[in-house]
């Protein structure tokens, strides 16, 4: 108990911080210092992208003790998956643009929608697709999938980044887990978190992720959920 409520303290200064910084951010990219040039605003509005990724951080740090306390947090309500990453892409949309990378979206025909707790969920999405955009090369290739099969939503995230050393792949949903190939990534300073709290997310909802990867290839992230629980 006493670790949690320290977790909790910890949580909220840190979110106190980013959030000043976030509505300084804001005021700078809408000219309420003085007038900023396109450069600039580009520049502040990729602060602005990672310090609200950070943020979706913290609040999801007080769920990674594992599925069963995390399904206590969940606020689970019917919500379309569609715009849920929808919402990723744009996220990620300067890294995307920088790079090059070629991002096709393959949208299921039907509306699908699911029992989610949709804040959450976005974060799990965020962090997988965070490290497609990350570690896929200048001109590389990002294809989302997400279809209905039965009773559950199935998403796919494939990219043609550096891949995951075979030896290492047992170890990709682990706390603080970074790759040995990564540091010849752009970007590769992370924290170690991002796939074990989309692990966690995921399995508090009683789905599955799983993935295949090869070095120099590419990866593809898969995530099956529940359409209602």
């Amino acid at each position: 108990m006493k670790n949690l409520i320290e977790n909790a303290i910890l949580v909220h200064k840190l979110k106190h911080g980013l959030s000043t910084i976030k509505w300084s951010l804001k005021m700078l990219v809408s000219g309420d210092f003085g007038e900023v040039n396109e450069e600039e605003k580009k520049i502040i509005k990729k602060s602005l992208e990672e310090n609200e990724r950070l943020i979706l951080l913290a609040d999801s740090l007080l769920d990674e003790n594992g599925p069963e306390r995390g399904k206590k947090f969940l606020d689970k309500k019917l919500c379309g998956l569609e715009q849920i990453i929808e919402s990723a892409i744009e996220l990620h949309s300067i890294k995307i643009k920088e790079k090059k990378i070629k991002l096709d979206f393959i949208r299921p025909k039907e509306k699908i929608e699911a029992f989610l707790d949709k804040e959450k969920i976005s974060i799990a999405i965020q962090n997988i697709l965070d490290n497609a955009v990350k570690y896929t090369g200048q001109g590389g290739k990002i294809t989302i999938y997400l279809e209905k099969s039965g009773n559950n939503l199935q998403l796919k995230i494939q990219d043609s980044g550096i891949g995951i050393l075979e030896k290492e792949k047992k170890n990709m949903f682990a706390k603080f887990f970074r790759g040995a190939n990564v540091p010849k990534a752009n970007g590769g300073d992370g924290s170690g978190l991002g796939l074990f709290i989309a692990k966690n997310i995921i399995e508090a909802h009683e789905g599955k992720i799983w993935f295949e990867s090869k070095e120099n290839v590419g990866s593809t992230f898969y995530i099956s959920l529940p359409l209602k629980i």
